[in-house]
């Protein structure tokens, strides 16, 4: 079996889909994943073959847009984060196609926010398969009234630019789900097949800390806030605030970013330790709990761990992980804006002293370690593929 992978130039999307690919591959079968050009590297560095597909696009400006709510809008009835996704498939879609025609592989497994993916198996007859990196807010979106209209009519007359002339199935044939079910959204009715989450950011340092006699709390925005709007990470405002309650306090940062910290004094009641490019599953097992922005690598990587959650969001996305956590009684959300020093002091011993956010963070960790394993779906996959007699 040739199974074609596809996302856009944002490693964390394809990070969650690693495993999967390790498992097709392990299991025999052929894989490669098409991608913006800057992303091949990213892909090549977790051992999966890549192909460069259309140009690399300003994807920060994108984003950037959204957070300042400026941009020009997209097709009617499109929501404005639609159609960016339009844009993103009107880039890499027709190299896309021409790559699937040329490969001709069995399935595609696409991000759900790289609707070229789903293109590209139209145009070859192969079903399509989602992988969301986080709660299905793609399959929300499509579920309010008139977007799903809008998006299909939208990429239908991307197809027939193209020549292809069956439907783009947005939704997938199948979606390989890793959120774990206590924190997904519900109501959703498209075919799911529940997997197990796998921690990965990457090509990383592993850094294993050391017991500490305070409760310690790891503080980690990612990558994607320093890059789309630096000037609202506010990891290092609050790595101080913790350490002055007197709490151990590690902060997990991408070494590129380091100085979006400022100045972290030694004299503070706690301990603050900066730990730069590290592997976060290997930083998390000596921690209380997370505080984050809301990227679905982070929350997911701290219930793995058991651990509760503060989160601080800002784009759409990292809201509606925020929103479906809080839900499920493993953490608090706080807005940027009501974030003061004092309200997360307060929120922060809440979490620590509250057990039942630790405990309802335990059951959504024993739910995604009692998930499929990636190597499990591959009969699925490959069932899915098989054409009638």
């Amino acid at each position: 079996m040739r199974v074609l992978f596809n996302t856009w130039g944002w490693p964390t999307h394809f990070y969650p889909m690693a495993p999967l690919a390790w498992a097709l591959r392990a299991a025999g079968h052929e894989v490669l994943a098409a991608v913006p050009p800057a992303q091949t590297h990213v892909v090549r560095a977790t051992g999966t073959p890549a192909q460069a597909v259309g140009p690399d696009l300003d994807t920060v400006a994108m984003f950037r847009d959204i957070v300042e709510g400026t941009g020009s809008p997209g097709p009617s009835g499109v929501p404005r984060a639609s159609a960016i996704w339009l844009t993103l498939a009107e880039s890499m879609a027709a190299d896309l196609v021409a790559l699937a025609r040329a490969w001709r592989p069995d399935l595609v497994v696409f991000d759900p926010t790289s609707w070229a993916g789903p293109i590209a198996a139209a145009a070859v007859g192969v079903p399509a398969v989602r992988h969301p990196w986080g709660a299905d807010i793609v399959g929300a979106m499509r579920a309010r009234p008139g977007v799903a209209e809008a998006e299909s009519a939208a990429v239908a007359s991307l197809c027939a630019r193209l020549g292809v002339r069956e439907e783009a199935e947005l939704l997938g044939r199948l979606t390989v789900d890793p959120c774990p079910a206590g924190m997904q959204q519900p109501g959703l009715t498209h075919e799911r097949a529940p997997v197990r989450y796998v921690p990965y950011n990457g090509d990383r340092v592993r850094h294993v800390l050391p017991p500490s006699a305070r409760p310690r709390i790891c503080v980690t925005w990612g990558t994607t806030v320093g890059k789309v709007a630096p000037g609202r990470m506010p990891a290092g405002r609050i790595a101080r605030t913790l350490a002055g309650a007197g709490l151990d306090v590690v902060v997990a940062v991408d070494a590129a970013q380091r100085h979006l910290l400022g100045d972290l004094p030694g004299d503070l009641p706690g301990a603050v330790e900066v730990v730069e490019s590290a592997t976060l599953h290997t930083l998390l097992p000596g921690c209380r709990a997370v505080v984050g922005h809301g990227g679905a690598g982070t929350i997911f990587t701290g219930l793995v761990h058991g651990l509760p959650q503060m989160v601080l969001p800002l784009l759409p996305d990292h809201r509606f992980n925020a929103q479906r956590l809080a839900a499920s009684g493993a953490g608090v959300v706080l807005g940027l804006e009501e974030a003061t020093d004092e309200r997360v002091r307060e929120e922060a011993l809440r979490l620590l002293e509250e057990p039942a956010y630790a405990k309802a963070a335990g059951a959504l960790g024993a739910d995604i370690a009692a998930a499929p394993a990636p190597a499990a779906l591959v009969p699925r996959l490959a069932r899915l593929t098989a054409r009638p007699a």
